[in-house]
Order: structure tokens, then C-alpha cells, then sequence
């Protein structure tokens, strides 16, 4: 399924039509997901002979979170050949979108907005008017933009320049950005073809105009309202959409790495951020996803008794969600691992791949942090779980 990545175009290639990518002066690049499968192999009892991927494993009982079992392999930094831990704190890219639903969808229990809203009684005043101008008469509603249905265009020319490279929070913020962005002459925002509700185009853009009217219907900051709802409450910690505070605070954090075919060797991006944080700019632990999953397992109540959600709200939003596609949920979107009835989300960004699955019918739960790009190509995601759900 689509995940979020520059230039993430085509994402229906499988294994066996993966060819190889360029990096960004033309050189071909490794997977990363080549090292993930010989590394892992190991773990299956199958044996490689190589010993320069250590690999760490460990066990623990959490109550009604069930059993855990965590392993690491490589390094969160290589220059200071630094391992990964349950503490290390690694950009989510798209996995990020699932606690924006989650804050939506709080607000909806709250009696705050509907599903059904027109996003343009919902947003700050002074912000442009969310229409297709090929549909000016046709709302975009809040369950579209959960779904990737209200026919919102990703800009990337525009979205690009609100990257920061430099390990610091972005000057503009998430309202000016998008608020710039949906400024008819400043972007091609929308599918001119796509009459709201009618047709599929992941669109992160959308996910980035849910965090402002986080902002607006829950009167505080994004990061403030996910940090009161939704991480103090599961114990997530490190977790923030910013990060100078997470390098303040002296928390691990992963560096992203592209793979340099040429010197044979991970060549680092460097930390970044970008104004539209709610589409992909999460950090955090895998003891941190740990965390939420077994909320979700546990109908919405945290292991410490907190509930985050309610028990229906969780099933509204781990089911068909509308009519476009029938894999498509409020934020989540179903897998084809095991058979399907796995709900999840990848992510993809620049030295980041993520995956998050959970199957509420047996009870268990995956999640998979890389510091590499494009460790999931095509259908590489599914064979990936598969080997973890049987482990």
C-alpha cells in the first residue's frame, strides 16, 4: 500500500520487478532490505555463517500487554558505533499518521467534530477554502482525508521546501505551511479529476490538514495535544514531533542512512524535520510503539489502565472505511499478511522504513524500525511480516 516517500510514485512493484534505485546524482543504490534478510536469517535457525550483524534478543511479560520480544541489529549511529535499544527513539515517517487518527478520532468521542464535517468549518479563521476547484460545490470531509479520498494532491515542488536539514525544528509552522500550501497560487494541491469521495490518492497533505484542526478543535499545539492525549497516557517516552527537545533531553536517536553504492558504505542524511510533522514526523521507541499496539489490543486501555479510546472507536476505525476501498480504515489500512484482518501502516521517508501491523483476532503485534532507505519494496513489506509473525 502507499507509503509516505519523495517521489513514492509507484509503489505496485513486487519482489520479483524490483529493480534497483538511483540516488540523487544516478547512482544505483542497495536496499537496505537485503541486509534486513541476511541478518535475519539467524534468527529462523537457518544460519549465514556471518557474524558482523550481531544480533540482540530479549524477553519480557507485561501484564495484559501480553509477551514481548524485541531484537536489534546494526547500529542507531555507525560513526559512533552506537547499538540501537527499546529506548532509541526512530523517525516513524507514515506510522505517524496512525496517532493522528487516533487524536481525530478523540475528538470525535468528545463530541468535538463529526466524521462527516466539512474540514472548512472545522479549520483557523483566515485559512483558504478547502474545495477542488473542479468541485467547488463538493465538501471535503473529514473521513476523506482519513482515507486518502478527498482528492488532495502532494505538491512535492512546495512540500520539499519545508525540509530542514540542520537536527532543528522547523521556523514555519505546521498552520503557516499548510495555510501557505492550500493558498490556490501557491501549489497544485488538488486532483483535478477526482471528484471528493469518488477516488484513492494517498495524500499527505490531508494528514497535514488533520494536524491543524487538531490545532484549532483542541485548542493547543499539535505536539501539546498528542503529548496530554496520547503519549503521557501510554508512557511513551522519548516521543515528540520535534526534536530539539529530544536532543536536549539526551535521548537516542537514530540517524537515517542511504546506502552508497560507489564506497560501499551508509552515507548519513542527517537529522531532519519538516513543517508538515503530522504526515510522517513522529519519533519514537519501539518500546514506545510497543506501547500503543497494546493499547489497541487491549480495546483502547493502556497497560497502566488508562483508556486512550474508546472500544467501538477502534472498531469503527479498523474497518472498511469507505467506499473507495475496501482495505482502507480510519487512518489504518488492512494487510495482506496472514490472510488478511491485519491492520497496520508502513512508512518510507529519506533514510527511514517502518511498518507497524497488529491482528486483534489472535492477539499480537509487529513493528519494524529501520534507519535505512526503502527497506520495504513492493511486496517485500508482507514477506517481511510473514517471517516475524511466524518467529
Amino acid at each position: 500500500k502507499p507509503i509516505r516517500g519523495k517521489g513514492n510514485v509507484d509503489n505496485t512493484a513486487s519482489a520479483d520487478t524490483y529493480a534497483p534505485r538511483m540516488d540523487s546524482v544516478g547512482r544505483t543504490i542497495q536496499s537496505p532490505w537485503e541486509v534486513v534478510i541476511r541478518v535475519a536469517k539467524p534468527i529462523r535457525g537457518k544460519g549465514n555463517g556471518k557474524k558482523s550483524h550481531p544480533v540482540r534478543r530479549s524477553a519480557s511479560s507485561h501484564g495484559q500487554g501480553g509477551d514481548d520480544e524485541t531484537a536489534f541489529w546494526g547500529y542507531a549511529n555507525i560513526e559512533n558505533k552506537e547499538a540501537p535499544t527499546a529506548d532509541t527513539a526512530y523517525l516513524l515517517a507514515s506510522v505517524s499518521k496512525l496517532f493522528v487518527a487516533t487524536a481525530i478520532m478523540q475528538l470525535e468521542e468528545r463530541g468535538l467534530l463529526s466524521l462527516g464535517d466539512d474540514v472548512n468549518t472545522l479549520l483557523p479563521d483566515g485559512f483558504p477554502s478547502i474545495r477542488n476547484p473542479s468541485y467547488p460545490n463538493v465538501p471535503i470531509t473529514v473521513r476523506q482525508l482519513l482515507t486518502h479520498t478527498g482528492s488532495i494532491r502532494d505538491d512535492w515542488s512546495v512540500i520539499d521546501e519545508s525540509y530542514v536539514y540542520d537536527a532543528v525544528d522547523p521556523e514555519i509552522s505546521l498552520q503557516a505551511f499548510t495555510k501557505t500550501y492550500f493558498t490556490p497560487s501557491m501549489s497544485k494541491s488538488y486532483r483535478s479529476k477526482h471528484k471528493p469521495g469518488t477516488d484513492y490518492a494517498y495524500a499527505n497533505m490531508g494528514y497535514s490538514l488533520l494536524g491543524v484542526i487538531v490545532e484549532e478543535i483542541g485548542k493547543s499545539s499539535f505536539e501539546q495535544f498528542t503529548q496530554t492525549n496520547i503519549f503521557k497516557p501510554l508512557g511513551m517516552d522519548p516521543a515528540s514531533w520535534l526534536i530539539e527537545g529530544l536532543l536536549d533531553s539526551g535521548a537516542s536517536i537514530a540517524m537515517p542512512y542511504r546506502w552508497q553504492k560507489r564506497d560501499r558504505k551508509f552515507v548519513e542524511y542527517g537529522h531532519y524535520t519538516f513543517s508538515g510533522a503530522p504526515d510522517g514526523g513522529l519519533r519514537t521507541s519501539v518500546d514506545g510503539l510497543g506501547a500503543f499496539v497494546k493499547m489497541v489490543l487491549n480495546d483502547g486501555v493502556s497497560t497502566s489502565g488508562r483508556r486512550i479510546l474508546k472500544a467501538l472507536t477502534l472498531k469503527k476505525m479498523l474497518r472498511q472505511a469507505t467506499p473507495v476501498e475496501d482495505w482502507q480504515g480510519l487512518g489504518w489500512y488492512e494487510s495482506e499478511v496472514d490472510g488478511g484482518g491485519v491492520w497496520g501502516h508502513g512508512g518510507a521517508e529519506q533514510g527511514v522504513s517502518t511498518m507497524l501491523m497488529v491482528d486483534r483476532r489472535r492477539g499480537r503485534a509487529v513493528v519494524v524500525l529501520t534507519n535505512g532507505d526503502d527497506a520495504f519494496e513492493g511486496d517485500d513489506d508482507y514477506e517481511m511480516l510473514d517471517m516475524f509473525w511466524d518467529w
